[in-house]
Formats: structure tokens, C-alpha cells, sequence
């Protein structure tokens, strides 16, 4: 069988810290749909599920090239 994974994640990880750089610029507490604060935790936690899953593709591709 062959798996092939991408690296390539939704949004780039660059893109995701320009967001948080512009978000981060508004005022505290500046409402733009949603509140700054609540913008920088979501980018936050997109940041870090990004982070988990290349590590988890990593172990992934590294555990098929120990098997095959």
C-alpha cells in the first residue's frame, strides 16, 4: 500500500502569523466581527494544531519508513 501526505497545510504557517501580526496591531478590545482578544486566541490555537499535525505527519512518515 502507499500513503503519500502533503506538507502543504490550508493555510500557510507564514500566513497564519501575518494575521496574528495585523490582528495583534488593532486596539484592545477593537471589534472587527470579532473581538481582537478572541482573534489572537484562534490564531493561536491554529498555530498549535498546525504544529501538532506536522508532528504527527513526521512520526507518520517516519514510522512507514521503518516498515517498509
Amino acid at each position: 500500500m502507499i500513503v503519500t501526505m502533503t506538507s502543504t497545510p490550508a493555510i500557510a504557517q507564514h500566513e497564519v502569523a501575518q494575521i496574528r501580526q495585523t490582528v495583534a496591531m488593532l486596539q484592545p478590545g477593537s471589534m472587527a466581527s470579532m473581538r481582537r482578544e478572541e482573534v489572537l486566541r484562534l490564531v493561536a490555537e491554529v498555530q498549535r494544531l498546525q504544529n501538532d499535525l506536522t508532528h504527527l505527519t513526521s512520526g507518520l512518515r517516519t514510522l512507514l519508513a521503518k516498515t517498509a
